[in-house]
């Protein structure tokens, strides 16, 4: 049973988890000082609440930013595009170039070494799987795991053949693969598929890159609201050209949160009017890794998570959410990543999010 055309077809699966290495320490640069949000009065952790409506502008202003300041670093990777032999290279317009501003936006990280996206239809799921096994044994893989991950992911985008959704990240120390399956139903009325779809999957790659010659993985230090809500507030907010744009697509994305397991293919929608206080403050409890992926709630990071992820950007710059991702790579807990961040234990800070993200939810509707 396909989402509801208002929510992203994105198979809801967790990043792949990146191959086990004996490396104790990534390989970090320095820990990225966030650009923080410019704005005459900065949104803090004491007027968050009562500036619940000014969020989403001071966000998105971030992401802009943030892309204004960081597109003249010249960082770059190597990321290709492989259409299908019958998908015309015409579908998804500017794809790379979209890509290209997942690379901007994110720069000052951590960057996968290799990147390579493939679109195509369900009936070409052989040749995805051919190329992607293809992919990984070049990368240095072995053709018997390659063959595995190939099957695996080929078929990820796809609960049947109505409609596709994506799904992305490290597969191996120096290679990230994206997949996208062509749904027709909702790329030429939903915004979301022009630009912020392929930017939230560039980013799942980029939370699984902060994880490179480490032996942690983010599924289990990081929660689940985040996986999700940090993919889809990056997205969104550098995925759209101006403000009307963004608000457009957020409240597409945030007004019908659906439950359904990660992975799974059937969702039953929530009522927004039921995202309260106490709903959240239950949420945020639940979203405990590694269990949380294995629940209903796993969903609602699209758009719980998302406006989460938001807030957080809107208070400490859209890099700061990223950043929790490397400093659990180097050994922290969450709740240390996100003290040393924020400035506010998460148990507090949970608090407050919890009173902010549901007036959002009643403003939004």
């Amino acid at each position: 049973m396909p989402a509801p055309t208002s929510i992203p077809t994105v198979t809801p699966a967790p990043t792949p988890t990146p191959a086990t290495t004996s490396v104790p320490t990534p390989k970090i640069k320095s820990f990225v000082v966030p650009l923080l949000p410019s704005t005459v009065i900065p949104i803090t952790w004491k007027n968050l609440e009562s500036r619940a409506s000014d969020i989403s502008s001071v966000a998105w202003q971030s992401a802009q930013d943030t892309l204004k300041a960081n597109s003249s670093s010249g960082a770059t990777t190597s990321i290709k595009v492989i259409y299908a032999p019958n998908t015309p290279t015409s579908h998804y317009s500017g794809f790379e170039n979209y890509l290209r501003t997942g690379v901007a936006l994110w720069n000052r990280f951590i960057l996968p070494p290799k990147s390579a996206f493939l679109v195509y239809s369900y009936d070409e799921i052989p040749w995805a799987k051919s190329e992607i096994t293809k992919i990984l044994t070049d990368s240095g893989m072995s053709s018997n795991q390659a063959q595995q991950v190939g099957d695996n992911l080929s078929r990820a985008p796809y609960g049947g053949p109505d409609c596709g959704g994506a799904n992305a990240g490290m597969i191996s120390e120096n290679q990230a693969i994206g997949v996208f399956g062509l749904c027709a139903r909702n790329e030429g009325t939903d915004p979301y598929y022009v630009g912020p779809l392929q930017i939230h999957e560039f980013t799942h790659q980029m939370q699984g890159a902060q994880f490179i010659g480490s032996n942690l993985n983010s599924q289990q230090i990081l929660p689940c609201w985040i996986s999700e809500g940090l993919a889809h507030a990056a997205g969104l907010s550098a995925g759209t050209n101006n403000l009307n744009a963004y608000l457009d697509v957020r409240k597409r994305q945030a007004s019908h949160p659906v439950l359904n397991v990660a992975g799974g293919h059937s969702s039953t929608q929530v009522d927004a009017s039921t995202i309260t206080y106490e709903f959240l403050t239950k949420f945020y409890a639940e979203s405990s890794p590694p269990s949380c992926f294995a629940l209903p709630s796993y969903s609602l990071g699209y758009s719980v998570g998302f406006l989460t992820t938001e807030a957080l950007s809107a208070i400490g710059g859209i890099e700061s959410t990223l950043l929790l991702y490397s400093r659990a790579a180097t050994g922290e807990s969450f709740e240390e990543a996100f003290k040393n961040i924020y400035g506010i234990s998460w148990v507090d800070a949970s608090d407050i999010l919890a009173k902010a993200v549901s007036k959002e939810f009643l403003l939004i509707r």
